[in-house]
C-alpha cells in the first residue's frame, strides 16, 4: 500500500508519503481521539452477533484458507511501505497506548499487535478468523515475550461475544483490511461495528481516513487478453488439444 505518514504527532498535517499502490492516511487520528465517522451501523448486524446473511457482508470462499497459509502472510510482511507506515503510526501513538487496551482486527502473524504491546499496551486482543494463522500469531507473541499481553482471539469479529471481550473495553482499535478498494474484505463494516460494541468513547482508530484515488488509463494488449480470458476454455485448438470438455 502506498501509505502517507505524519512525521510527527504534533502535526498530522505533514506526511511523509512512501511508494505503493494505496495512499492511506494513517496518523490523522495517532495523536488525538477518533472523531465520530460518518460511516452508519451496519444493517446486517444482529443482536446474537453475527452478520444476518447480507449479500455485502459475505465472507469469500476460502478467505480463512488463504490468510492462514505462511506464504500469503509472509507477503504482507515483505511489504515495507505497509510495515513502517503502522510502525510509525503506532510509534507516535505511543502516549495513547500506554497502559491501553488495544484491538487489532484480523491479526494475522500478529505483526501489528506485536508493534502494538511494543509501544506499550498492556492487554492487546489479537482478532484472527482464521485458526491455521492465529496459532502461529500465538506462538509469535510468546517468543517474542508477551505472554500475557498478547491474548489471540480465533474467532472473526462478528462471531466475538463480550464474554471474549467486555463491551467498551477497547481505547484504540488498529487493523489493515483494505484490501480491494476498501470493500474486498468489507473493512470498513467491520472497524464501525467494532467501533460500536467495544471502542471507549473518545477511543481511537488506526487508520482512521482512507483516500482513493483513480486514475484512467488505456492498453489495448491488457484488454484483449482479458477479454480473451473468458473464452479460453472454448478453444479447440489449444496446442493440439480440445479443452471445451473441461466445462462440460
Amino acid at each position: 500500500p502506498d501509505f502517507a505518514v505524519a512525521r510527527r504527532a504534533s502535526d498530522p498535517r505533514k506526511m511523509l508519503p512512501l511508494a505503493g499502490v494505496r495512499r492511506c492516511q494513517l496518523l490523522r487520528g495517532a495523536a488525538r481521539a477518533a472523531r465520530q465517522t460518518s460511516l452508519s451501523a451496519p444493517t446486517c448486524w444482529s443482536p446474537m452477533g453475527r452478520f444476518a446473511g447480507c449479500r455485502g457482508f459475505a465472507r469469500i470462499d476460502g478467505y480463512d484458507h488463504y490468510y492462514g497459509k505462511l506464504k500469503n502472510q509472509e507477503g504482507m510482511l515483505r511489504d515495507s511501505a505497509r510495515n513502517e507506515a503502522y510502525r510509525a503510526a503506532l510509534e507516535a501513538a505511543g502516549p495513547r497506548l500506554k497502559g491501553a487496551t488495544v484491538m487489532d482486527i484480523g491479526t494475522g502473524s500478529g505483526f501489528l499487535a506485536l508493534l502494538a504491546a511494543k509501544y506499550g499496551a498492556a492487554k492487546v486482543y489479537a482478532v484472527e478468523g482464521s485458526p491455521e494463522i492465529a496459532r502461529v500469531a500465538s506462538r509469535l507473541a510468546r517468543a517474542n515475550g508477551y505472554v500475557g499481553v498478547i491474548e489471540i482471539v480465533p474467532k472473526h469479529l462478528e462471531d466475538i461475544t463480550f464474554e471474549d471481550i467486555p463491551q467498551g473495553s477497547v481505547d484504540v482499535i488498529v487493523s489493515e483490511l483494505f484490501s480491494h478498494f476498501l470493500v474486498g474484505e468489507v473493512g470498513l463494516q467491520v472497524v464501525t461495528m467494532a467501533k460500536e460494541r467495544f471502542l471507549k468513547p473518545g477511543g481511537l482508530v488506526l487508520p482512521e481516513v482512507a483516500v482513493l484515488k483513480l486514475s484512467p488509463f488505456e492498453d489495448p494488449a491488457l484488454g484483449a487478453e482479458l477479454r480473451a480470458r473468458h473464452t479460453f476454455w472454448q478453444q479447440t485448438d489449444f496446442m493440439g488439444f480440445d479443452l471445451t470438455p473441461a466445462f462440460s
